[in-house]
C-alpha cells in the first residue's frame, strides 16, 4: 500500500504474505467544503508472488535524430518462463537503474522502439526491462548512452 500522493507509480516494499495479491488505484479529491472523497477503484491487477520475471529483451541500440534519442531492441523469445504469462510492456530507465529513474514505458512487439523527445540536448544513459502481466520485471538490458 502506498500513501496518499500525487505520484503516478507506487512500489509495495512490504507486500503481505500470501500467494496471490490484488492491487488497484483510487483517486482522491476534496469537495468544496474540504472533505476528502474517494473516486471509483481502478482496474484490479492480480499479482502471483510465485511468478517468475520475464526474460530480458536483447540487442539494445540507441541513435539520435533531430535532438531525439531513438532506442531499439528485440523481444526475448520465449518472452516469459511462466505458462500463460506474457510481457505486458517495456519499462525505460534513464540515467540510472533505481525505481526513481523509471522514465517511461512502451508497448510490446518483436522489434520494439521508443523515442525520447525530451533529451534537452544532453546525453542520457538508458536501460530497458520487460514487465509481465503480473508486474514482474526482467533484469536490466543496457546501458546505452546517447
Amino acid at each position: 500500500m502506498c500513501s496518499t500522493s500525487t505520484q503516478t507509480s507506487c512500489q509495495d516494499t512490504s507486500p503481505p504474505s500470501g500467494t496471490t495479491l490484488y492491487y488497484y488505484v483510487v483517486a482522491l479529491d476534496r469537495d468544496t467544503a474540504g472533505n476528502q472523497r474517494l473516486g471509483a477503484a481502478g482496474d484490479e491487477v492480480t499479482v502471483t508472488q510465485t511468478n517468475n520475471p520475464p526474460y530480458p529483451p536483447t540487442a539494445l541500440l540507441a541513435s539520435t535524430n533531430a535532438g531525439t534519442t531513438i532506442l531499439r531492441w528485440t523481444a526475448a523469445s520465449p518472452a516469459d518462463p511462466d505458462a500463460g504469462d506474457s510481457v505486458a510492456f517495456y519499462r525505460i530507465y534513464r540515467d540510472g537503474s533505481a525505481y526513481a529513474n523509471r522514465y517511461d514505458r512502451t508497448n510490446t512487439g518483436a522489434d520494439v522502439s521508443y523515442t525520447d523527445t525530451q533529451t534537452d540536448g544532453v546525453p542520457h544513459t538508458y536501460y530497458v526491462t520487460a514487465v509481465d502481466t503480473q508486474l514482474a520485471e526482467s533484469p536490466l538490458l543496457g546501458p546505452v548512452t546517447r
